[in-house]
C-alpha cells in the first residue's frame, strides 16, 4: 500500500490543517483542495525517503500535460541512511548550497531548516516552530511544525511590522508567550533558537523554565539580557545555578538579535551562538522539572539567575523554533543565514 502526502508552494497565511515548512504547505487542508494554492501528491514513501523542496515560478514537471508546479520531489531506492545522505549532498548543490553530511540526522536537520520536508526518521526532529509573519491570530500563535505546540499571547502583546514582516510585540511588564507543556520531550537535551529586538537595554528574561503552568512549580531563568550582555543557562544546584552560566555578548536596544542555545545531554556541553557563530560553552548536568513548560519574555520566579535576571522582555519577537536536540553549528549558521534578511541584516 502506497504512502504519500500532499504539498503546496505557499508564501501566504497558514493553511488549516497543513503544517509549513519554509515556503511548503504539508498535509490535508480541513478546508479541502483548492487550485490557490494547487496542491500535488509526493512520491510514495513506501519506496524510499523523500525530500520535497520549493521551486517558485512553476518549473516543475507535473502528471498533468501542460500543467506545471512550484513543487519538486526527490526519492531515494531504498531506506539506506548512505542513500539519503548522498541524496541530501546533491540536493543541496542543485541549490546552490553544497554540504557535506556526517549522518542521515544531520541531513535532515539542515533540509528541515533550509525549507525543505524530508521523510527520515530523525532522532532530533523541529518540535516547535513559532513565526510571526505566520500563524498568529489574536492570542493564539500556532505552532508551523508537527510538533503541536500552540502558544498563547499573555498581557500586554500585539503585532506591528518590521521590514515589512509582521513580528510580535511584549510591552515589558506582563506580555509573554506561553506554548504548551513539553513534558519530557527535552530531557535529554535541546536548541533554543529565538529573533528578538529589544527596545530597551534594561534587563529582560527571554527564556524561562517552568515546572507548572506559570507561576507553579520550579523555575529558572535560560535566555535573559543582564546589565547590558546576553546570559544563558540552565538549572542544577551543583553545575549551573546560580553562578554557572555564559555571561554573553553586550547588546544594544533596537538591533534584531538571533539567539541560539544548545544542550547536549550526553557530552553535558551548553552553548551559546549570537547571530549565528558559537559565542561560549560550559559543561555541566542540567536537571529537568517532571512537566516542563518554557516561557518567552516572562520573568521567572526567582529573579535570581543569569546574574538576576530581572524584569519580563520589552520589544519585538520574529520567531522561536526548538527542537529536541543539540542541533550542529554548521545548522545554526544556516538557520540565521536563511531568516537574516528579514530583519534587514
Amino acid at each position: 500500500m502506497s504512502t504519500a502526502r500532499p504539498f503546496a508552494y505557499n508564501t501566504g497565511s497558514l493553511i488549516a490543517g497543513t503544517t509549513q515548512v519554509g515556503s511548503l504547505a504539508v498535509g490535508v487542508p480541513t478546508s479541502g483542495f483548492t487550485n490557490s494554492p494547487r496542491f500535488w501528491n509526493g512520491p510514495d514513501e513506501e519506496l524510499g525517503y523523500v525530500i520535497a523542496v520549493p521551486v517558485s515560478g512553476n518549473t516543475q514537471p507535473t502528471p498533468v500535460s501542460g500543467v506545471r508546479a512550484s513543487v519538486g520531489f526527490y526519492r531515494t531506492d531504498d531506506f539506506n541512511e548512505n542513500s539519503f545522505i548522498s541524496l541530501s549532498q546533491y540536493v543541496s548543490n542543485q541549490y546552490g548550497t553544497p554540504q557535506t553530511f556526517s549522518s542521515g540526522n544531520d541531513a535532515s536537520v539542515w533540509l528541515t531548516t533550509n525549507g525543505y520536508w524530508n521523510s527520515y526518521p530523525a532522532s532530533i526532529t523541529l518540535v516547535m516552530n513559532l513565526d510571526s509573519t505566520i500563524g498568529v491570530t489574536g492570542s493564539t500563535w500556532t505552532d508551523i511544525s508537527t510538533g503541536g505546540h500552540n502558544a498563547t499571547l499573555n498581557g500586554g502583546y500585539g503585532t506591528t511590522t518590521y521590514n515589512s514582516n509582521q513580528v510580535v510585540t511584549l510591552n515589558g511588564t506582563s506580555g509573554y508567550v506561553l506554548p504548551s507543556s513539553f513534558g519530557t520531550q527535552l530531557s535529554t537535551g535541546f536548541t533554543y533558537n529565538v529573533w528578538v529586538y529589544p527596545t530597551t537595554t534594561s534587563n529582560g528574561t527571554i527564556i524561562a523554565e517552568w515546572g507548572g503552568t506559570p507561576p507553579n512549580g520550579w523555575t529558572d531563568a535560560q535566555i535573559a539580557l543582564v546589565s547590558g550582555t546576553i546570559n544563558g543557562g540552565v538549572y542544577n544546584p551543583l553545575d549551573f545555578s546560580p553562578t554557572g552560566y555564559i555571561t554573553g555578548p553586550i547588546f544594544d536596544a533596537n538591533f534584531w538579535y538571533n539567539i541560539a542555545m544548545t544542550y547536549n545531554s550526553t557530552s553535558k556541553d551548553l552553548k551559546l551562538y549570537i547571530n549565528g557563530t558559537l559565542y561560549s560553552t560550559i559543561n555541566g548536568v542540567k536537571s529537568n522539572p517532571g512537566t516542563l513548560y518554557l516561557s518567552l519574555g516572562r520573568v521567572d520566579g526567582s529573579g535570581t539567575y543569569l546574574g538576576n535576571a530581572t524584569g519580563y522582555f520589552q520589544g519585538y519577537v520574529g520567531s522561536w523554533k526548538i527542537w529536541n536536540g543539540a542541533i550542529s553549528a554548521t545548522n545554526i549558521l544556516s538557520n540565521y543565514n536563511l531568516t537574516k534578511s528579514r530583519y534587514g541584516l
